[in-house]
């Protein structure tokens, strides 16, 4: 006859395998939905996309790449640069994906973003140096990072942000644009018109 104790264990045992199972079959049934919704993204039922990806992240809690879509669909559907009313739930989706996963570089520049179109630029910077700090090469974190150095005068934060963009997209017109500026506000006007000529050049060749 099993004794007690080993009855205790056999049976966390078999729970522990119905706990990793049921996780198994959320994740799936999650990544489903979250297919699901980017197919109705792309068909502009934003409404519906949305729902779904609600319930992929009620199916999976801890799954971050749920929550980071659901706040993509909420913040920026249909247009990327459109904050919607959604922006404060998107925002929570947000946190949610750091808090399960704090080096998610992107979820940490969607934040940002977020932030910054709120009105809160120390959020937004911290947000930006975060993202930068988990992907050196998200240049779109960079440039917004450098962006907010040069409303606030920072030659040398915009100007390093600006250098790092640089060496991993050279041919950004803008940013060298950008630069110019940075180093006009540090006294570098030789520098300044160099970063100018090159921006030019650039945009010549795209003409």
């Amino acid at each position: 006859m099993m004794k007690a104790g080993r009855r205790d264990e056999a049976a966390a045992e078999q729970a522990e395998v119905q706990r990793i199972n049921a996780e198994k079959g959320g994740l799936g049934r999650a990544m489903v939905l979250m297919e699901g919704a980017a197919a109705q993204l792309k068909k502009g039922q934003r409404s519906l996309a949305i729902d779904q990806l609600r319930e992929a992240a009620k199916l999976s809690p801890d799954f971050p790449e749920a929550y980071y879509q659901l706040g993509l669909a909420l913040a920026f559907a249909p247009g990327p640069s459109s904050p919607s009313a959604g922006a404060a739930e998107a925002e929570t989706a947000f946190v949610q994906v750091l808090k399960l996963d704090p080096g998610h570089a992107p979820a940490r520049f969607q934040l940002g973003r977020l932030l910054l179109a709120r009105g809160d630029t120390e959020g937004a910077g911290y947000q930006f140096a975060k993202a930068v700090e988990a992907a050196p090469s998200l240049v779109d974190a960079r440039r917004e990072r450098a962006r907010l150095a040069l409303r606030a005068r920072d030659w040398i934060l915009a100007a390093a942000e600006l250098r790092a963009l640089l060496a991993w997209a050279p041919e950004d017109a803008a940013a060298h644009r950008e630069l110019a500026l940075a180093l006009d506000g540090l006294g570098e006007r030789a520098e300044a018109a160099r970063e100018r000529e090159v921006a030019a050049r650039i945009e010549g060749t795209r003409k």
